[in-house]
């Protein structure tokens, strides 16, 4: 009895042995498949889409100036206002587009005779969008959410605000930004909400000083709300278009006011004026860089000598409202539009819609848009790439957006024909979504 249980304890030494002997060679030899690859490189997709005839004659497309990703698809917000004649001539509509490209389907939004003009992406996956409601005379403002497919859950219409033009998220609350009292002299007015409970209001009116660092008196008229964005750790910040009053021809400008997001009070507040009254000026978005500084895009019109003469600039101001740094570039430009994209390094992309040549309209020389132009400023405002793309006849450059898969998605609305005067020839718009270098083979 004894002598078996040795036999089996050495055998089954023996086999222990072999077992730890064939583990150990097969953990020594390399492996053909890791265990632990590690995180996969992320594919860039680029793709080039087209939606076109979206509106029929006499028709204005109003294009929403961003576009939102989600997990699955990117979203575009068009709103469109036809003659009163025509049955349901004021609705909103939604373009899902694919992460490959594609349109998936439009969906129109279910609110009656609404332009719906801004949205933002909540956290809860929801769409929150601003803009009016439009019945015979009568305008309204109105607040909706909607998942991605168009299905509305809220709705809210604002009382004495005649139309919402912009929204912001904070922590807790949103903002809106709007007008009232439109055919009596505008009044601007600023929302804090929370759902459908307004926390605060501020209006502002035409004939103050606008500019909290100026000890000149001067009249100013308030003309266009452009932007409103976060002011991280301080409130909310907007960028207003505005007149400047005098003896002779009102000067063009804009100014940045920073906004207490918690009563509506005003903080501060800069204004720029162009050095003539034959030049226009247009601001179109706002940006702020990490460090507080702020990024402003606007336009520039004039027409000298029977030409049309256009310019976008791009500037960094710093937060007593001196210029770091400035870029210009030759383009087109109409608002609503949003044509910078800030990135986590601090560069920033910028799109504009330009021109190659002239024609004779028979009033002067306009611009024949047919290019769509991308660069990528550093920090410092310098350039490190720029790319173009030949295009039909454009009509404006209105989002750019960085993308997740680290590329960029780029939305411009198209024209039947070069005729920038003609706000009805705009019938679609074309989306390209481009690698980190701005490039997108095959899409010229």
């Amino acid at each position: 009895m004894k002598k078996t249980k040795f036999v089996y304890l050495i055998f089954s030494g023996v086999i222990l042995s072999l077992m730890l002997s064939l583990s150990c060679s097969s953990s020594s030899a390399p492996s053909s498949q890791p265990s632990n690859p590690g995180p996969q490189p992320v594919v860039v997709q680029t793709w080039y889409q087209s939606v076109w005839d979206l509106a029929g004659d006499d028709t204005e497309m109003i294009p929403v100036p961003n576009i939102i990703e989600t997990a699955d698809c990117y979203l575009i917000s068009m709103a469109f206002h036809g003659p009163s004649s025509t049955q349901d001539s004021v609705h909103s509509s939604l373009f899902r587009l694919g992460k490959l490209g594609g349109l998936v389907k439009p969906f129109r939004i279910a609110i009656a005779d609404s332009l719906l003009v801004d949205m933002v992406y909540e956290d809860n996956r929801k769409l929150l969008m601003v803009g009016q409601t439009i019945s015979n005379t009568v305008t309204e403002g109105v607040s909706v959410q909607t998942d991605k497919q168009g299905t509305v859950s809220d709705s809210y219409h604002w009382p004495n605000i005649d139309e919402l033009v912009r929204v912001c998220l904070l922590n807790d609350k949103a903002v809106f930004a709007g007008y009232k009292d439109i055919n009596a002299g505008r009044l601007w007015v600023l929302l804090g909400v929370n759902g459908g409970s307004e926390l605060w209001r501020t209006e502002f009116s035409d004939g103050r000083v606008f500019d909290s660092k100026s000890r000149k008196s001067e009249t100013v008229k308030l003309v266009r709300i452009a932007d409103v964005v976060e002011d991280p750790g301080n409130g909310i910040a907007i960028l207003v278009q505005l007149e400047k009053q005098g003896t002779g021809n009102p000067i063009s400008g804009f100014a940045i006011a920073l906004i207490n997001a918690d009563e509506g009070t005003l903080n501060w507040s800069k204004a720029w004026y162009a050095n003539s009254d034959n030049v226009n000026w247009y601001p179109l978005q706002l940006l702020i860089h990490k460090d507080g500084t702020f990024l402003v895009s606007y336009g520039s019109y004039s027409f000298i000598n029977d030409i049309d003469v256009w310019d976008s600039f791009v500037l960094n101001i710093d937060r007593n409202g001196d210029t770091i740094w400035s870029d210009e570039q030759y383009g087109v430009f109409f608002e609503p539009a949003r044509n910078m994209a800030l990135l986590a390094d601090g560069s920033v992309l910028i799109a504009i819609a330009t021109g190659s040549d002239y024609e004779d309209n028979g009033n002067g020389s306009e611009l024949l848009v047919n290019n769509l132009d991308i660069r990528k400023l550093d920090r410092n405002g310098n350039m490190m790439w720029m790319q173009y793309y030949e295009t039909g006849p454009l009509r404006q450059l209105f989002a750019i957006v960085s993308t997740s898969d680290g590329g960029m998605i780029v939305a411009a609305s198209t024209s039947e024909a070069n005729d920038l005067t003609n706000e009805s020839c705009v019938k679609g718009f074309d989306v390209y979504k481009l690698d980190a270098n701005g490039k997108c083979p095959g899409c010229n």
